[in-house]
């Protein structure tokens, strides 16, 4: 219970800091190893997690469009191709900014019901930044030799929330904006 405790704060923790770049005009951006196969990218606003191996990557999150060749980039550091997968933990636009780019480069966004129907009012039907699977309480993604289970919080930061749990390979949990 302690190591999974420790490991939740530490998660919880990459997930909240360097928020102070929100407003930056220029961003650095920071890539670390926080286990094999792990990565989290930190830039401006929301961090972004980075799960690669055999299958490919994905990540959790895409930050702001404006950024998304710098993150490509650096996601190529690790793997040459796009993100299979871009899962979002939200709607707000630090964490799905990116998807029409991610999308067009061949990415998968996923994300909560609730997400689609905020970016759908806000993009329109038929936009790029929507999302192409969905899911309600709960979903599994069986890739990289991980079982990510995302699960969906009501009430929580927004009516999308969802946290990403880790549970095979590596012990951690990715939330962005909500504590657990």
């Amino acid at each position: 219970m302690i190591k999974l405790a420790r490991n939740s704060f530490a998660a919880i923790a990459f997930g909240l800091i360097n928020t102070s770049n929100a407003q930056a005009d220029t961003v650095e951006f920071k890539l670390q190893e926080v286990a094999k196969g792990l990565h989290v990218l930190f830039g401006q606003g929301g961090n972004i997690a980075i799960s690669s191996g055999s299958d490919g990557v994905y990540i959790v999150d895409d930050q702001f469009a404006k950024l998304s060749e710098q993150i490509k980039a650096k996601i190529k550091t690790i793997q040459p191709n796009a993100p299979e997968f871009v899962i979002n933990t939200h709607h707000h636009g630090d964490h799905t900014g990116g998807n029409e780019n991610f999308a067009q480069a061949g990415s998968h966004v996923i994300a909560h019901h609730n997400v689609y129907k905020r970016l759908e009012q806000k993009h329109g039907d038929g936009s790029d930044y929507l999302p192409t699977l969905t899911f309600g309480s709960d979903m599994k993604l069986h890739f990289n030799q991980e079982h990510a289970h995302l699960w969906h919080y009501h009430h929580a930061h927004t009516d999308g929330d969802a946290v990403i749990f880790l549970t095979e390979q590596m012990p951690y949990i990715w939330a962005i904006s909500i504590l657990i």
